[in-house]
């Protein structure tokens, strides 16, 4: 039909292979015909009396029956029509011109779509998907492609004709190992879309078309936070352009993976005898499943073990290892025939460096002869039992007065202790500063000899600027309020991890009779470590550049406290030493997007590295002097696996970057459950497992009606009405 307006009045059908399904309203017929030939007449003398007195109703019964078969016969004609989804509206004559349509099509590139079921990954799927849709697409219609997982990585960013061949560029489209970031996405899609309106000379009509696999970590995150974040982002771009999102996802999403593999020891140094932990997470799991677990250091087998993963839960592989050798060290853990959807994360590589020992200069604020009648004494012998001579042991430890604070003989310390040290000169706390800011450590053990004064005017007062050197100030020194118990306060500090699961070490029972009491800063980063029975912090720490600075409240003095003849003494001092230098020794593994660091000489400022990825990609990275040091810093985004980073001279370090656990989890929300969650808004489809991505062609803006929902209302009708005229015949015939 020809409308007033020039433009021609048109209906279709979004799914007409499913008009086939018309044949079924032969159904009432049949049945209809097949009672009839059931039925045997059978002469009876009374029933020619009733017969004789129905004739003359004959006529309105069989139309009454008549009626009731028609309205089967159409109930079933309109399941069919409402299946195949047909809509009715304004288009273009022949000739005429379809308004155009730029569809922003968007794949989901992170870890969990290359889970593979039914014959492919989701992201293959999500490939052919949209294939279809460039099939699908009028002759003006224009595409712009992207990629995405933590950003978008645009294909195609310009629009360009949907009808142009764009087999090669969709060839070269691979999934990553890094997780989505839906509300980053969304908000980098949304300045995409206000770019293009700034840019457009005419309004034009756009869609979002989003295949992903509706991976519930990524599209509803447990983080209330990110929930809101998302549901903000969304609903800011369905102000402006309709969302069409396909769920792509296999139908099975149980899944087994390598959650972590972890160090017992950081920094880890050459003779550490650490423990490897391996965790293996199931996900989905309907039942307990086994798993064959091989563990391998170096290309060498250290272990093989078969563990049962219990649904959404966790099995652990410990191992203990001594390390002998410096430099870097692969560690591999690997599930053996592994056959869930997902292989990638069936395999994870981390890197250990293991470090010379660590050098420990101690300040000795009051020296004595006897090797434990000093403060530095029984620090001394717990950090290096072999004495300062002692070249073996992972930490080497050299006594010095004061007066030679500051003169460091090469190499330098990487951690000063000062003990019982009773004032800090402004050279030497600008010393001091420097030091710690460079990645050392400095540990002080507050005593008798300790000047409050000296020590607080190291922290700057509240109207002045700068950092402060001390994580607390100093109160004043309690001597006649003895302390029988530790509050170690629930091991939450990472100073104290290594006695979390043993709380009968003794660190909580140890004695202190003497001790300064603090006033931790938390406004200068200031951290309790560990506290006194009585709430007085006993240990407390602060980050200040690459470094940290610890502070004791006593003295390893058995005139203040019983700690240095206590069994818990010697672990303590070695995690405060490991603990002041871990920033000096940044980690060799991290999660995809986050950053690796490096630390050399100042010299070394605007060397060139050649970073090599797991794929063989080669990038140049310049040293920047930052903080005193030569920095190199680099961020791998997409892909997981070992990256060596190599300078001119052919030195080597290794670094690996870890897929995100919660990409393991494939376990998605539903369509119906996401629409729920976001308040149903107005502009979004999320179309279910299977369903094929289709759009109806539009003119002047104005989008073909879908007669669906329409048909649907009268099939209720229809079907209540048929069963009041079979009521009513029922009763007749009665």
């Amino acid at each position: 039909m020809r409308g007033f307006s020039g433009v021609v009045l048109a209906m279709g059908f979004l799914q007409p292979w499913l008009l086939a399904w018309l044949v079924t309203a032969a159904i009432p017929v049949i049945i209809h015909l097949w009672s009839r030939h059931r039925c045997r007449q059978v002469p009876w003398a009374a029933m020619d009396f009733l017969l004789a007195a129905l004739q003359a109703r004959r006529r309105r019964i069989l139309l009454e029956e008549w009626f009731l078969l028609f309205l089967r016969m159409l109930i079933f004609v309109l399941v069919a029509l409402a299946a195949a989804q047909p809509f009715f509206g304004r288009t273009a004559p022949p000739g005429g011109a379809v308004e155009p349509v730029h569809r922003i099509l968007l794949i989901d590139s992170s870890l969990s779509m290359q889970a593979r079921r039914d014959g492919g990954s989701s992201f293959e799927k999500a490939k052919e998907s949209l294939r279809a849709l460039l099939r699908e697409g009028y002759s003006k219609d224009t595409v712009s492609i992207g990629v995405f997982s933590s950003t978008i990585r645009w294909i195609i960013r310009e629009p360009i004709a949907a009808s142009a061949n764009l087999s090669a560029q969709l060839a070269d489209v691979v999934p990553t190992h890094g997780a989505a970031d839906i509300p980053g996405v969304l908000a980098q899609l949304t300045n995409y879309l206000r770019e293009l309106a700034d840019r457009d000379t005419r309004p034009a009509r756009r869609e979002v078309w989003i295949l992903t696999d509706l991976q519930a970590a990524s599209w509803w995150p447990p983080d209330s936070e990110l929930q809101q974040k998302l549901r903000n982002q969304l609903r800011s771009l369905l102000g402006t352009i309709p969302v069409y999102i396909v769920d792509v996802g296999p139908s099975d999403r149980a899944n087994v993976a390598v959650a972590a593999v972890t160090v017992s020891v950081s920094p880890v140094l050459a003779g550490d005898t650490a423990e490897m932990v391996v965790r293996i997470a199931g996900f989905g799991l309907p039942s307990p499943r086994l798993v064959q677990v091989s563990l391998q250091l170096n290309q060498d087998t250290l272990a093989k073990q078969t563990l049962t993963v219990g649904p959404d839960s966790e099995a652990t592989l410990r191992l203990l290892h001594r390390f002998f050798s410096e430099g870097d060290h692969v560690i591999e853990a690997r599930l053996v025939d592994n056959t869930d959807a997902l292989a990638t994360d069936d395999r994870l590589r981390t890197v250990v460096h293991v470090h010379p020992a660590l050098r420990v200069l101690c300040i000795d604020g009051r020296p004595r002869g006897d090797p434990f009648g000093g403060p530095t004494g029984y620090l001394a012998m717990a950090l290096n039992p072999g004495g300062p001579s002692s070249l073996r042991g992972t930490i080497l430890v050299d006594k010095k007065p004061v007066s030679s604070l500051g003169e460091f003989e090469t190499p330098a310390p990487d951690v000063i202790v000062l003990c019982d040290v009773a004032e800090l000169s402004p050279a030497e706390a600008e010393f001091l500063g420097r030091f710690v800011r460079q990645g050392g450590g400095l540990i002080l053990f507050l005593g008798e000899s300790t000047q409050a004064d000296s020590y607080n005017a190291l922290v700057p007062q509240e109207d002045q600027n700068g950092e402060s050197l001390m994580p607390a100030r100093l109160v004043r020194p309690v001597t006649n309020d003895p302390q029988f118990r530790l509050d170690p306060l629930g091991y939450r500090h990472p100073l104290l991890a290594a006695f979390r699961d043993y709380e009968r070490a003794g660190l909580v029972n140890i004695p202190v009779e003497k001790y300064w009491a603090l006033e931790v800063l938390p406004q200068h980063g200031g951290v309790t470590a560990l506290s006194l029975g009585n709430g007085w912090p006993f240990i407390a720490e602060k980050t200040l550049g690459l470094g940290r600075v610890i502070v004791v409240a006593s003295p390893p003095d058995p005139a203040w406290t019983l700690l240095p003849k206590w069994p818990s003494f010697v672990p303590l001092v070695h995690e405060m030493v490991r603990f002041a230098t871990k920033g000096k020794f940044p980690p060799r593994s991290t999660v995809l997007g986050a950053c690796f660091e490096a630390f050399f000489p100042p010299e070394k400022s605007g060397t060139v590295y050649l970073v090599r990825s797991p794929t063989g990609q080669e990038e140049a990275v310049r040293i920047q002097e930052e903080s005193g040091w030569a920095t190199l810093r680099f961020c791998p985004q997409e892909t997981a696996g070992i990256y060596r980073v190599a300078d001119a001279e052919g030195n080597e370090l290794l670094y690996a970057a870890l897929s995100p656990p919660e990409e393991s989890d494939l376990r998605a929300i539903t369509p119906e459950e996401f629409t729920q969650a976001l308040g149903n808004p107005q502009g979004l489809y999320v179309l279910p497992v299977g369903e094929a991505p289709r759009s109806p062609p539009t003119l002047a803006g104005q989008a073909l009606h879908d007669l669906s929902q329409q048909l649907l209302y009268m099939l209720i009708c229809l079907v209540a009405l048929e069963s009041i005229v079979a009521y009513r015949l029922t009763r007749r015939g009665l």
